[in-house]
């Protein structure tokens, strides 16, 4: 691992190469402004990086193996460049990391604040594994506020999990639930509209748990309120479990008009049997009593999901009843993981896994449903206005700008102008996948 020295006291040009989930782009951003504020600078891929980090992602195998792929290629892409490895995949397996030839030091998913310390240790030739037990602590408080041109910011307000669900590993790979205080949040969120977002994402491993821990156990609402305290124009929620989609947290939500329309509820199976299986604590009909209840607070809501085929055990008949309840859900999309098996976790170790031509096949099928559902939702939309946040060009359409509505919807607007900035639009011609659109002229 040794023979990089870069000389003390030398601005270091940084490249995060990020894998996974929002929570993970935040946590990167996070540590970006850590090491801004020691004195380095950020740079894209193309920026002849001095360190690399890559922040790694654990949540299945497959993605495992890819952070572990990223790591060999970048070491290939830029050799000399001494990397760093963070993140769930290093929490997991930290010596298989710190084996590979290039990687320098391998830290995890706590002692974020630490960076910086970790890098200068990297530019003196030093290296290192750092791995910070996951034991009961407090969120550490980590601002990912940046002064460069941006559009949408994913903050961090909830750290850990504690639901052990049967396939998922997380809970081991990020400790027990921790919240940031709501000054905390306030604070946060006045830094990022300060430098230049217009739109915020609150999000945490499982935001549903924000508060436990905290005094007073702040909910969720509370959180909401006091980012839009904070200035937020727009403001958006990560991923929810439906329990957490109360009367009295809808009620306060449909309250304030900078909360946008749109919730991304966990649903994993439509089936009663594999939820039970998987130890999520709703049922099918629990479930379609938050989506009526969402759709009763917010009219115009875009419901998103995540759907799990293949688990253990997943009979045919069970297959076929949760591919029925996402038929009939209105979903606006839903994406469609074949179950992966993952050392660790309970799910691995039950009878009736299945191979991966079935579990191909049931994927197939499953997205199929989901791409039927993705075209309702854009059918539905032509005549109807929004306000799009533009953020950058359309890839299907030259001379487009494309961004999303607050339900969001794809839309791409004509001319390359306006970056950055909410516009209000008439939808005019619809895809599978995204919407064309007009301008609207204010008075």
């Amino acid at each position: 691992m040794g023979g990089y020295r870069r000389p003390q006291g030398v601005m270091a040009r940084i490249y995060f190469h990020t894998l996974g989930c929002k929570v993970n782009v935040s946590d990167s951003s996070g540590m970006a402004q850590v090491l801004k504020q020691a004195g380095h600078d950020e740079v894209d891929a193309d920026g002849q990086p001095d360190v690399i980090i890559v922040n790694t992602c654990a949540v299945t195998a497959e993605a495992a193996r890819k952070s572990r792929q990223a790591v060999r290629r970048l070491i290939s892409r830029y050799p000399g460049a001494p990397v760093v490895v963070t993140g769930c995949a290093s929490q997991e397996a930290p010596d298989l990391y710190a084996g590979i030839p290039g990687v320098y030091a391998v830290s995890g998913t706590a002692g974020r604040g630490g960076i910086a310390a970790l890098v200068d240790d990297v530019l003196r030739g030093q290296a290192g594994t750092h791995i910070t037990p996951l034991g009961r602590q407090s969120y550490e408080d980590i601002l990912t506020t940046s002064s460069q041109e941006h559009t949408r910011a994913f903050m961090k307000i909830q750290e850990g999990c504690d639901a052990h669900c049967a396939y998922c590993i997380i809970p081991s790979l990020r400790g027990a639930p921790r919240s940031r205080t709501l000054a905390d949040i306030a604070r946060q969120a006045a830094g990022l509209t300060g430098a230049g977002y217009v739109e915020v994402v609150l999000v945490g491993i499982n935001l549903s748990r924000y508060g436990i821990d905290l005094p007073g156990r702040p909910a969720l609402a509370d959180a909401v309120d006091a980012a839009l305290a904070g200035g937020v124009e727009r403001l958006r929620l990560g991923s929810l479990d439906p329990g957490a989609l109360s009367d009295d947290f809808l009620g306060r939500l449909a309250g304030a008009r900078q909360v946008c329309p749109h919730f991304h509820v966990s649903l994993q199976s439509g089936s009663a049997g594999v939820l039970q299986a998987m130890g999520r604590r709703y049922t099918p009909a629990a479930f379609s009593d938050t989506l009526a209840r969402v759709r009763r607070y917010f009219p115009q809501a875009a419901v998103t999901t995540d759907v799990i085929v293949g688990f253990p055990g997943e009979t045919q008949r069970q297959f076929q009843e949760s591919c029925a309840f996402v038929e009939a859900a209105g979903f606006a999309k839903v994406h469609v993981f074949p179950y992966s098996k993952r050392a660790g976790t309970r799910a691995a170790m039950l009878p009736g896994q299945l191979g991966k031509d079935e579990l191909r096949r049931r994927a197939a099928v499953m997205t199929g449903i989901a791409d039927a559902a993705e075209a309702a939702f854009y059918a539905g939309l032509p005549g109807t206005e929004h306000t799009v946040l533009l953020e950058a060009g359309s890839p299907e359409h030259a001379g487009h700008l494309q961004g999303y509505t607050a339900h969001y919807a794809r839309v791409a607007l004509p001319g390359l102008t306006g970056r950055g900035t909410l516009r209000r639009v008439r939808i005019e011609q619809t895809f599978a996948d995204h919407a064309l659109a007009c301008a609207i002229q204010e008075e």
